[in-house]
């Protein structure tokens, strides 16, 4: 079986709104994959396409072990670091178990990937946002208030005269 296919076909479905089919589909793939573990280093690849599936399905933390599979037979496979960092960022909000495996690993053998320079600073930034997170809109309207404070009540003002009787 072309596990990369029959998974294109299976998110072709997802894509297409065919949750049922393409559910059955991954989880064809995953039987099949089953089925031809050997105990050995062949099967990496295999545990690659599980993980990739349990993505699909939505059971990121199944994911996630498959993939640590993968890497404890190959500590650089890039797919299975890339899909590491991206459920760490993207599945679980986890941007600081993301930001290792992006900038320590993924961007140290693959300096020159836009894709993982793009995804650290998202990273990045998601990690400064919690560190410092916007103000609120209530706060912002109490600091113009602060800045402004004739011009704001000058507005209260001007609307609470047009609601008097006259």
């Amino acid at each position: 079986m072309d596990y990369e296919a029959s998974l294109n076909q299976a998110l072709d479905l997802l894509a297409d709104g065919e949750d049922r089919k393409a559910e059955r589909a991954l989880q064809a793939i995953i039987n099949e994959i089953k089925a031809h573990l050997t105990g050995n280093d062949a099967d990496m690849n295999r545990y690659y396409y599980w993980g990739r599936c349990l993505t699909a399905m939505d059971e990121v933390e199944q994911a996630l072990l498959k993939f640590e599979k993968v890497l404890g037979m190959d500590a650089t496979h890039e797919g299975a670091l890339w899909e590491t960092a991206s459920i760490f960022f993207h599945d679980l909000d986890r941007p600081e178990s993301a930001q290792p495996i992006l900038k320590e690993k993924l961007l140290v053998l693959y300096p020159d990937n836009e894709l993982y320079q793009e995804s650290l600073r998202a990273v990045e930034f998601a990690l400064r946002l919690r560190k410092r997170p916007p103000p609120s809109a209530k706060s912002e309207a109490s600091a113009a208030d602060a800045f402004f404070p004739n011009e704001t009540n000058k507005e209260s003002d001007a609307d609470n005269a047009s609601d008097a009787p006259a």
